[in-house]
């Protein structure tokens, strides 16, 4: 039979363990919501710029085109961009549709973001539960 205080520890051990597990997913949920909050930023900025494009026609524009390097152009009046549609492929596009497509993205990061914050949620509140439990057994409130 296995003392009360074999079984307290064995018990104190798992709960360590399961803080650290919890631990660790809170890092890789936090991670992933800084990265689709970058994302999120990028396509606003994107849907900005196709809503604003007719304010800048016909001016100087330096293009990124590198590490730190600009290509110096002209904008035209054209009514289309390209847009990059996965797996290597371009695609041009009106005005409308790109706004659409990019709509469309915004949509599907922020039910991303919706589920990693969910998630998020829930971690903290296993870490909760499980730092008030192990708090319970060592006597420390």
């Amino acid at each position: 039979m296995q003392s009360p205080e074999a079984s307290g520890e064995e018990e104190s051990e798992r709960l360590r363990y399961m803080y650290s597990v919890y631990q660790e997913q809170y890092g890789i949920v936090a991670q992933r919501l800084d990265e689709a909050l970058g994302i999120m930023q990028g396509l606003n900025a994107a849907l900005q710029t196709l809503e604003n494009y007719r304010m800048v026609n016909g001016s100087d524009a330096f293009l990124p085109s590198g590490e730190g390097l600009f290509l110096k152009s002209k904008i035209d009046s054209s009514d289309s961009f390209v847009i990059d549609v996965g797996g290597g492929y371009l695609v041009e596009s009106p005005v409308e549709v790109a706004k659409e497509v990019i709509s469309s993205r915004l949509e599907g990061v922020n039910a991303y973001m919706k589920k990693m914050y969910s998630e998020k949620g829930n971690i903290e509140k296993a870490l909760r539960e499980i730092g008030a439990r192990f708090g319970a057994q060592t006597g420390v409130e």
